[in-house]
């Protein structure tokens, strides 16, 4: 059970969408969001907080705190390869209601987890 579902996710993982999230490291969130970006604010260091909009098509825009002293919060890793991840998932308590993860650039949605 456990290895099925470890195959889903990494199979939903790379075929969810062609191509990963471009991260962008900023001082500030741009007016304009572009929706295929995830910002990563502050130093290249630090980020503070992240930024992008929501996957789900509604295009909320979604702010994180990533300050470890902050409640709540999340944790951010840029890899290797220029992609970001996010943890723990992003649930969305209004609006669309959205849950899902950021894994190396790629939405992978709760949902997609579970057994049809």
């Amino acid at each position: 059970m456990l290895l099925n579902l470890i195959r889903r996710l990494f199979g939903r993982l790379w075929t969810r969408k062609p191509y990963p999230l471009r991260t962008v490291l900023a001082d500030k969130i741009p007016d304009d969001i572009d929706p295929g970006s995830i910002y990563l604010l502050g130093t290249t260091g630090r980020p503070w907080a992240a930024a992008f909009a929501c996957p789900c098509g509604c295009r909320e825009l979604i702010e994180l705190n990533l300050l470890p002293e902050g409640n709540p919060s999340w944790r951010a890793a840029v890899h290797k390869d220029g992609t970001a991840s996010l943890h723990p998932s992003v649930w969305r308590t209004i609006g669309c209601q959205s849950h899902f993860w950021i894994l190396r650039g790629r939405i992978v949605r709760v949902g997609d987890l579970t057994d049809d």
